[in-house]
């Protein structure tokens, strides 16, 4: 090996070894402890926060109702194209009836129908058969 390429090897590896220093170097610190006990006041105030907003706020169902099939135990409808049979759910709503033109949910001890025209179900009173 001649003397100029003795010397480019060496300064090669000598960069090589500074590089990672350098790149240590040129990062930013944090400017705080991350694993420091949070201070009671800052506490106080999250609690607060959760409190005054609600965790999950739920949105209005409007289904629109594009099929029903009356079939006894079997009936089914298609609510916003998803097929529902009778005791399934359909977010948190369960069918409880088909009827001609309707379906008859159930959430909240409260029955909502809705019919084949579409809309907001109509929330009536929950009424146990005899």
């Amino acid at each position: 090996m001649s003397r100029a390429e003795t010397f480019i090897l060496r300064a090669v590896v000598s960069v090589l070894c500074c590089a990672p220093g350098l790149a240590c170097s040129q990062a930013e610190r944090p400017r705080h402890d991350l694993f420091a006990k949070p201070a009671p006041a800052a506490m106080q105030r999250v609690k607060h926060q959760a409190d005054a907003e609600p965790a999950v706020r739920e949105v209005p169902w409007t289904p629109q109702l594009r099929a029903v099939m009356v079939a006894g135990p079997d009936s089914m409808v298609n609510v916003d194209g998803a097929m529902v049979r009778i005791g399934e759910e359909l977010r948190g709503y369960r069918l409880v009836e088909v009827r001609d033109g309707e379906a008859v949910f159930a959430k909240g001890g409260k029955r909502f129908t809705v019919a084949m025209r579409g809309g907001a179900p109509d929330p009536e009173e929950t009424r146990e058969k005899r």
